[in-house]
C-alpha cells in the first residue's frame, strides 16, 4: 500500500540536520484494514487493524524514497510470512524465526539511512 500511494500525502518540512536548517519532505498514510472475525461462542469480533507509514526525507524524493522502503517492507511482510508458515510446519526452529523478526526489522532502518546518505560516523 505504501507503494501505491507514494505520491500521495506529503508535506514540506524544515528541520535542523548536523546543525544545518535543511528543508525536505514528510510522508504520513494510515490504513484502517479489517483482518478477522473470531468466532466465540455464538458471538463475532471483529479485529481491526491499523497500518501507519510516516517518514521523513532530506536527500531523496519522496516518491523514490517510498517506493524503495515499501518494497522493503513488502519483502520484509514476506520473508516473515515464509519464516511463520516453515515453524508452523516445523520446518524452521520458532525460536530462530522469532529472532529473525527484530533484526530484519532493523535492517529496514539500516537501508532507510543508506536511502537519506547517512552513515553512522
Amino acid at each position: 500500500m505504501t507503494v501505491l500511494s507514494r505520491h500521495q500525502y506529503k508535506e514540506v518540512i524544515v528541520a535542523y540536520k548536523r546543525n544545518t536548517l535543511v528543508g525536505g519532505y514528510h510522508v504520513y498514510r494510515k490504513w484502517f484494514i479489517p483482518l478477522l472475525l473470531f468466532y466465540i461462542r455464538d458471538f463475532y469480533i471483529p479485529i481491526l487493524a491499523i497500518l501507519v507509514y510516516a517518514d521523513d526525507t532530506y536527500g531523496a524524493e519522496p516518491s523514490r524514497k517510498t517506493g524503495i522502503m515499501g518494497g522493503y517492507i513488502l519483502g520484509y511482510g514476506v520473508v516473515i510470512a515464509l519464516l511463520g508458515y516453515m515453524a508452523f510446519r516445523e520446518f524452521f526452529p520458532l525460536q530462530l524465526a522469532m529472532m529473525c523478526m527484530p533484526v530484519l526489522h532493523e535492517q529496514i532502518f539500516e537501508v532507510n539511512r543508506r536511502v537519506e546518505g547517512e552513515s553512522d560516523a
